[in-house]
């Protein structure tokens, strides 16, 4: 991500309703006020092979390989604008929307006359809402007797890793597919991610 000062630096927009898009965002995110939240934490990009608009915050402190807030923003989508939100890896846009946008969670706003501006603000809320929401990690170690011994995985460390995302609880990230039956069972460990505590 790009290093500056500005909120959202990063491509130029290609169109006027793009820039006033861009800058609704922008200040929005000065005040929003998280503490944990710094400029350099956010990106904007053009999207080469869709066109349009995409704005990025990645979530301080996740472990997760998920923790990158993504906002498409698109002009004209059918004669109207469209927005396509969607917490994603570092590299993927397509794996935030796995099964199709989640109406309790996600921003959609597809047939919406709606200015650059609003969808600005848009954007930046759902972005605003999304920062709020606790995340947990929950660690699952191998177990050390029994077949499961034979199994591969690794030796030390947990064998299956999931992370929900609250308020509404969703699944965010799993690693360690192969371990995911362990998941039945109570968590070893149990760490919240986001908020930070406290101290």
């Amino acid at each position: 991500m790009p290093r500056s000062d500005r909120w959202f630096d990063g491509d130029d927009p290609t169109d006027a309703r793009e820039l006033t898009f861009l800058e609704s965002v922008r200040a929005a995110a000065g005040t929003w006020g998280f503490d944990d939240l710094r400029p350099e934490g956010t990106a904007t990009s053009i999207d080469v092979e869709d066109g349009g608009l995409v704005v990025e915050v990645r979530v301080p402190h996740l472990s997760s390989e998920r923790r990158t807030l993504r906002v498409a923003y698109d002009v004209d989508a059918g004669g109207r604008p469209s927005l396509v939100s969607g917490w994603t890896s570092a590299h993927a846009f397509e794996d935030c929307c796995c099964g199709g946008p989640d109406a309790d969670v996600d921003l959609y706003v597809v047939g919406v006359d709606a200015d650059p501006e609003q969808c600005g603000r848009w954007a930046a809320a759902w972005f605003a809402r999304q920062l709020r929401r606790p995340v947990v990690r929950r660690e699952w170690d191998r177990p050390r007797t029994g077949l499961t011994t034979l199994l591969p995985g690794p030796a030390t460390g947990p064998a299956y890793v999931e992370w929900t995302v609250a308020d509404p609880d969703r699944p965010l990230d799993a690693h360690g597919g192969l371990w995911s039956w362990l998941a039945r069972r109570p968590a070893a460990r149990e760490v919240r991610e986001r908020p930070r505590p406290e101290g």
